[in-house]
């Protein structure tokens, strides 16, 4: 039974030892990946339909994709939170993911970004 004065989330006894070092870890991977791909599903379709006659029958994985990405954000954020109880440690994290992928992303060298699309 749930009590207020429980030390886990929803009366669960709170993880030890390398439990709670594997959930940080997951935590944090969660956020890294969930970055990864809305970062990788923004840049496939900013380029498919950059372009005259865009294919439309992209959209839809893309969708899907960006979805799944940031449903891995919110599990993230939700986890790590909980777990490493410091919001600006997930902030941090959440930036450095976007700041280390999207320049590393192959549809985003610095050659074609800065070019116009034709």
């Amino acid at each position: 039974m749930w009590r207020a004065d429980s030390p886990g989330c929803l009366g669960w006894p709170e993880p030890q030892g390398p439990m709670k070092l594997m959930l940080k870890i997951v935590a944090v991977a969660a956020i890294f990946l969930g970055e990864a791909l809305s970062i990788f599903a923004e840049l496939i379709v900013s380029r498919q339909f950059g372009k005259a006659g865009g294919d439309l029958a992209m959209l839809s994985p893309m969708f899907l994709l960006i979805s799944f990405g940031g449903i891995l954000l919110v599990f993230g954020y939700a986890l790590g939170y909980m777990h490493l109880k410091d919001f600006w440690i997930i902030v941090a994290i959440s930036v450095g993911a976007i700041l280390v992928v999207e320049p590393t992303s192959p549809f985003c060298s610095l050659e074609t970004c800065r070019q116009p699309v034709r």
